[in-house]
């Protein structure tokens, strides 16, 4: 199979300048520099601040298949995947004559344009909108932002028989009720509020049904489907009104890859695969209920949860805290420095029977004490103790240490 080459094999292709989930505009546009000859690389505008936004191209086949990432300046994930993709297609011949033969046969049969980073400003200062505070996938009717009309632009131009709106989402999502993160959650987006399966949508459904069954080999149970209600003004619903059949991807999370770089190689096999599946016209027989099986996106997971506390004010009272933490960037983009800062606060407090834990402890025969403030977007430190007045745990900056 497939996948399991471009597996076995990813190392050969990897980027190695990019090793963590931040990274500059800048770096971007040196290894654009310096892609062989076989691609095609144009600045097709400039970004809010003036920084430049980059087209790539590649292949000679009828099939023209646009990729788009970062459009969020702080979803990376998917924009390194795009420079293994480069290392793939500029790579001398390999010793695996099926790789071989899937890159003569994509570059033959499909035209393939990428836009790496389109939110450079967003990615330079590690925040979701653009330098105008304007969310580039909400502006995809008024294009306000000038990043917003060089992608309505390009697809108007180019008119791209698939799109890939490429994306990461945060780690609470789980793949349906269970306690499996999402690592990577897809969706068709619909055309209309109805939820039309034309054509266009359809086709994108049937190359994510083939997807998702192969990537359960990688990632059994975290594979899942984002929520299709229609967003009018969403760059993917609209890419699929305009005719191009849009496949979003949204890279999640994966025990023990803060960085995402495990995830980073799923997206370049699953881009990969994609891109031989249009190519060869291989997902056309795809059933719709492989696409419509795949479990729903569920925000159901906590970084810690701790259950049955008998409330330090309220002994009569038990409650489950949880706690989760989110990344500050510690200073500007730039390859080996610290890339960020985790900062934890109570998420909730109650009856949090229906949420999971990355971490969790029954706290039924110990008691809380703790210093700040137990309420919810606080940030207390909290002493766990037992009988013999022990602390077994602490939570500090919402992390669970155990003394256990």
């Amino acid at each position: 199979m497939t996948t399991r080459s471009l597996n076995e094999t990813y190392e050969n292709y990897r980027e190695q300048a990019i090793t963590q989930r931040r990274f500059s505009p800048e770096l971007v546009q040196q290894l654009l520099a310096k892609l062989p000859s076989a691609f095609k690389v144009e600045e097709i505008g400039k970004s809010a601040e003036g920084r430049a936004i980059s087209l790539v191209k590649i292949g000679k086949g009828s099939k023209k298949i646009l990729f788009w990432s970062q459009m969020h300046g702080d979803e990376s994930t998917a924009t390194a995947a795009l420079f293994d993709m480069f290392n793939f297609f500029g790579s001398m011949y390999s010793s695996i004559s099926e790789l071989n033969f899937l890159k003569d046969e994509i570059l033959k049969h499909s035209t393939l344009y990428f836009v790496p980073m389109l939110n450079p400003d967003g990615a330079l200062h590690w925040t979701r909108r653009n330098s105008q505070q304007i969310d580039l996938n909400r502006d995809a009717l008024a294009l306000q932002a000038p990043e917003s009309r060089i992608l309505k632009d390009l697809q108007q131009r180019i008119l791209p028989d698939f799109g890939f709106n490429l994306h990461d989402q945060n780690n609470y999502y789980t793949a349906g009720n269970q306690p499996t993160p999402s690592t990577i959650a897809f969706l068709a987006p619909p055309i209309d509020y109805a939820k039309t399966i034309n054509l266009t949508r359809q086709q994108a459904m049937q190359v994510i049904g083939r997807l998702a069954g192969e990537l359960q080999e990688f990632i059994p149970q975290g594979i899942a489907k984002f929520t299709d209600d229609f967003e009018p003004r969403a760059f993917g619903d609209n890419m699929q009104r305009w005719g191009t059949s849009t496949i979003l991807v949204e890279s999640g999370a994966l025990a023990g890859d803060a960085e995402k770089q495990t995830i980073r190689k799923l997206n370049f096999i699953l881009l990969m695969r994609a891109t031989e599946l249009i190519a060869r016209n291989e997902y056309s027989t795809t059933n719709l209920q492989a696409y419509h099986q795949i479990p729903t996106n569920e925000k159901l997971l906590k970084d810690v949860i701790l259950r049955n506390v008998q409330h330090p004010t309220y002994p009569n009272t038990r409650i489950d805290l949880a706690f989760n933490r989110s990344a500050t960037p510690l200073a500007p983009a730039a390859q080996g420095l610290p890339a960020f800062a985790e900062e934890g606060s109570i998420d909730d407090i109650g009856d949090l029977s229906i949420y999971f834990g990355y971490e969790t402890l029954d706290c039924t025969n110990y008691q809380i004490n703790y210093t700040g403030t137990l309420a919810v977007g606080q940030n207390p430190t909290l002493f766990i103790k037992d009988a013999q007045n022990q602390v077994v745990a602490t939570v500090e900056n919402g992390f669970l240490k155990r003394n256990l």
